[in-house]
């Protein structure tokens, strides 16, 4: 019951991210055209895809793993999740012309919402062990 209901905040968290990631989009072509957005884009999802997949791997571990185990589990995922974010901005790089410093600030952005929204997402989890 608690890992889906963790589950389910975990994806409207991410589904917020998303949300913002079109807002950012918005502001960042209204300034500086379209490349600045595309690098938007780019920074959001070099944020979002990797954090989702690392959150959705948190929630799944077995917990009957021993504390070596499952620090050396989130060790693995967070080290997998930095090296699929530089992926996404070297691929990036390489393909595409992006306005790095855009792609730089809303990679950056993403963090502090997400920072901002854990707040907000435990006092949720409080009030559900609560009910």
């Amino acid at each position: 019951m608690l890992k889906n209901l963790s589950a389910e905040l975990i994806t409207s968290l991410f589904l917020r991210q998303a949300g913002l990631s079109l807002i950012i989009c918005s502001i960042s072509a209204g300034f500086w055209g379209t490349r600045a957005c595309t690098s938007s884009v780019i920074g959001v999802v070099a944020w979002l895809v990797p954090n989702y997949f690392f959150a959705l791997k948190w929630l799944k571990m077995n917990r009957e793993l021993t504390p070596k185990q499952k620090v050396a589990d989130l060790y693995l995922a967070s080290i997998t999740k930095f090296i699929f974010s530089g992926s996404i901005f070297v691929i990036a790089i390489i393909l595409m012309q992006v306005n790095f410093i855009a792609m730089v600030i809303s990679y950056f952005l993403m963090t502090v919402f997400f920072a901002v929204n854990m707040g907000f997402l435990s006092h949720l989890w409080q009030k559900s062990e609560r009910a």
